[in-house]
């Protein structure tokens, strides 16, 4: 299409999507920059672009782009969450906060969004909002198993067990052929000396996905210990 019109934007635009969904971000860096020659009042392609810095840790570059997709369009949550990104990579959390906050007022039933500011909350010790906002994530996206991880590791740190081992076979729930949500289910269940369900979980984890089996020692360090799960190692170990 660019051979046919040199001038089509539109070409350039998908091009440098194309590019940036396959991993090739400095590439893609290039043909928005020259999508931007023809067209430069495109909020999302500066968020592309901006996305494309921050991939390759470029944050200046980054955060310049997400902000002149703000200015084009302020109430453009994905340019607020962008920058409470970057800021997040740099360590800047209470600046990260402010934007992600922001971009969830501006859409607050994206679960990325939701996520991020888990993460950001989680690290500046706020544990109760961290964990609000886990709970959030999973119930706009109960397939994203790190918000479901991550949940659960924040109640077990709390010291409610028997919580975090529900909130994991709520997990198990929307994600049951997922291995390691299997295999990290059984292993919090055999840590409380609950062979059943434990044992069984384990077993279906392995049939799924035996690679996942170090999600067993997560919660239970001491599992190589038992004799049932050295047999289901030994047994479904790939030949």
């Amino acid at each position: 299409a660019i051979a046919i019109n040199e001038f089509y934007a539109s070409a350039y635009f998908n091009k440098a999507n194309s590019l940036a969904n396959n991993g090739r971000y400095h590439e893609a860096i290039e043909v928005y920059r020259e999508y931007m020659g023809l067209e430069d009042d495109n909020e999302s392609a500066f968020c592309y672009l901006a996305e494309c810095y921050e991939k390759t840790g470029q944050f200046e570059e980054a955060l310049r782009n997400y902000r002149k997709a703000i200015k084009l369009a302020p109430r453009y949550p994905d340019a607020w969450c962008g920058i409470g990104v970057v800021y997040m990579l740099q360590e800047k959390l209470y600046e990260s906060l402010y934007y992600l906050k922001k971009a969830i007022k501006l859409d607050d039933t994206n679960s990325e969004f939701w996520y991020y500011l888990g993460e950001v909350n989680e690290k500046l010790g706020f544990y109760e909002d961290a964990r609000t906002a886990f709970r959030k994530t999973t119930e706009l996206d109960p397939a994203d198993t790190d918000a479901w991880f991550n949940l659960t590791e924040r109640l077990f740190r709390e010291g409610d067990i028997q919580l975090a081992t529900q909130t994991l076979q709520e997990a198990y729930e929307y994600n049951y052929d997922h291995a390691p949500v299997i295999i990290r289910l059984a292993g919090l269940y055999l840590s409380q000396d609950k062979r059943e369900p434990g044992l069984p979980l384990l077993e279906l984890g392995l049939s799924r996905d035996y690679q996942s089996f170090t999600e067993l020692f997560h919660y239970f360090p001491d599992a190589a210990e038992m004799n049932e799960v050295k047999e289901l190692l030994s047994r479904y170990k790939p030949a």
